[in-house]
């Protein structure tokens, strides 16, 4: 299949003036002494333009066009709140942000806002080839690689390095080692399943690059902006559980249980492609769009136990968290535990002013009966979604069934959700396990 670099795609070809208007080709003229002849310019019939509003833009000849280009305003052209905002600043102070002013810090701190928690710093930049660039010094940093996979005719900016990602700024040549290139997701290129298509090009990319001595950095893709934000998923088919929960702005987080005879399943260099390829389902269609999705964190696996002390405080030291014993990660309730602790903590420390007084035996006896019940629930949450095989389907099955006619059988999801300390004990006991899990005599 032919391609086209993209910025060629509607170019000038300055050897083709025939039919300028006079004033365009002055323009045309002028731009080619003052920018060079390099310089990308739009449309054959290049476009004089004067003023612009909404969405409209309108050209020295009083033609208006309805601008669909990828540069305008989302909010349209010359928004007359944004005039007044920018003519009011610009009137009182335009610096850098190397000194303190409000406005500033009232922006990044409304931005950040809107991002998931983990997403607690803001790097302000001037142009999307700035924007690449800082991405690129990040990953790279993160990883500790220097590879980059591009789609063949990707263009990312102008810096040096964002150029060097950029096959599409080529017009000889072809970008460095360091970087492969993949067809884009394209049906015409990876008939029948395109993500499995498009996800097997992407691994062959990374294992070029290790073949050759270099450290697989980052996929310069987009992420999973068709996962419905508003939808957490949970589903087990085959030999694989997952949980996926939005983040927003095309963010997942995802998780995934699987045996532990299959421990090096999602190990090396090919472990984030694999993992995010088990979330195709038949149970979960949409599951598509996490397996196609951009791995923007590391991988990691870890065993799913339990840890505790029975008495979490010594003399001059009281142990909170992980530190006084961790809970199964299944029903991933850590930052929970650790605020509750120290919380409780905090009350007593609070209480007397002389800390060497501090009863802790409170804390001990609250937390070792919380985290009991705990255990208790990731124990049969872990029987219900991360066990395998026939028998293991047929117990979920059968609790899907009775739970719609007895709602009392889910009573333990509420220790995840609310606390396992607004449930009767009897929640926490081994015949309530048994009618969930349809042993009972």
């Amino acid at each position: 299949m032919k391609t086209q670099q993209i910025l060629s795609l509607n170019a000038f070809q300055p050897g083709e003036t025939a039919g300028l208007s006079d004033d365009v080709a002055v323009l045309v003229e002028r731009r080619k002494r003052s920018f060079g002849a390099s310089s990308v310019l739009f449309y054959q019939q290049p476009l004089h333009v004067v003023s612009a509003s909404g969405a409209t833009i309108r050209t020295a000849d009083g033609a208006d066009y309805l601008d669909l280009y990828n540069n305008v305003p989302s909010v349209g052209h010359c928004h007359p709140k944004v005039v007044e905002a920018v003519q009011k600043q610009v009137a009182l102070l335009n610096c850098h942000t190397r000194y303190l002013f409000d406005n500033v810090h009232d922006y990044a701190e409304r931005l950040l806002a809107t991002f998931p928690v983990a997403l607690s710093n803001l790097a302000l930049t001037c142009t999307g080839s700035e924007s690449n660039d800082f991405a690129l010094r990040i990953v790279a940093m993160a990883t500790g690689g220097t590879g980059f996979i591009v789609t063949q005719t990707a263009y990312h900016g102008n810096t040096t390095a964002v150029t060097e990602v950029s096959p599409s700024s080529y017009k000889v040549g072809a970008p460095p080692k360091y970087v492969r290139t993949v067809p884009a997701p394209d049906p015409r290129v990876f008939p029948g399943d395109l993500g499995a298509g498009f996800a097997q090009a992407v691994r062959a990319a990374i294992a070029a690059l290790e073949a050759d001595g270099i450290k697989f950095a980052g996929l310069l893709v987009d992420g999973a902006p068709d996962w419905d934000a508003t939808v957490q998923a949970i589903g087990v088919e085959g030999d694989f559980s997952f949980l996926a929960f939005p983040q927003g702005s095309g963010r997942v987080r995802l998780y995934g249980s699987y045996a532990l005879d299959q421990r090096r399943r999602f190990a090396g260099p090919d472990g984030p492609a694999a993992f995010l390829e088990a979330f195709r389902m038949v149970c979960s269609p949409d599951n598509v769009h996490l397996a196609g999705a951009r791995p923007i964190g590391p991988l990691l696996s870890y065993f799913n136990n339990d840890a505790w002390t029975d008495q979490p405080f010594a003399p001059g030291a009281v142990l909170v968290g992980d530190a006084g014993g961790w809970n199964d990660p299944i029903i991933g309730l850590g930052l929970s535990i650790t605020y509750r602790d120290v919380r409780i903590v905090t009350n007593i420390l609070k209480a007397d002013a002389d800390w060497a007084r501090a009863d802790f035996s409170p804390y001990a006896e609250e937390r070792a009966e919380r985290l009991r019940r705990l255990r208790f629930t990731a124990a049969l949450v872990s029987a219900l979604e991360a066990e395998f095989g026939a028998a293991a389907r047929a117990r979920r099955d059968s609790l899907h069934e009775r739970a719609s006619l007895d709602p009392s059988l889910r009573a333990h999801t509420f220790a995840v959700m609310a606390g396992p300390e607004v449930l009767p004990p009897e929640i926490f006991t081994p015949e309530h396990r048994a009618r969930v899990l349809g042993e009972a005599a």
